[in-house]
């Protein structure tokens, strides 16, 4: 009888084990299909890039800049040229002036590229060039 029970429970066990396998296979499936889903947007060029906040705020600088070319005050935003660095500083002031979420200084870069593409090393740092 002993035998019985303990084939029984062997038998409940393996099924719990088979559910939970099939769930963790299901998980990991879903999110391969995102990542893969996301890889094939990014191919075509369908990624939502307009739409982030670094891109929000370099085109709210750029029409400050349009907004104020007449202008002969010393305002960072009015320069030729920027540190990339003192970029990032005034973005996350900016940012944390919406309550936007924090991204990292590479993440920012990667999402202004299109919009600053003068960017160059010198000897004092990185700078963007308008």
């Amino acid at each position: 009888m002993n035998e019985s029970k303990f084939i029984l429970e062997l038998i409940e066990k393996k099924e719990e084990l088979n559910n939970k396998l099939n769930e963790d296979i299901k998980s990991l499936l879903e999110k391969h299909n995102q990542k893969l889903e996301q890889l094939i947007q990014k191919a075509e060029g369908k990624t939502n890039t307009t739409n982030t906040d670094p891109v929000q705020f370099i085109n709210e600088i750029l029409q400050y800049r349009e907004d104020h070319k007449d202008n002969n005050t010393d305002d960072w935003r009015l320069k030729d040229r920027v540190k990339a660095s003192k970029l990032y500083e005034k973005y996350n002031e900016w940012r944390l002036q919406n309550n936007k979420a924090e991204i990292t200084n590479t993440k920012f870069g990667r999402s202004i590229n299109d919009l600053l593409p003068n960017k160059k090393r010198t000897n004092k740092g990185y700078m963007y060039f308008f």
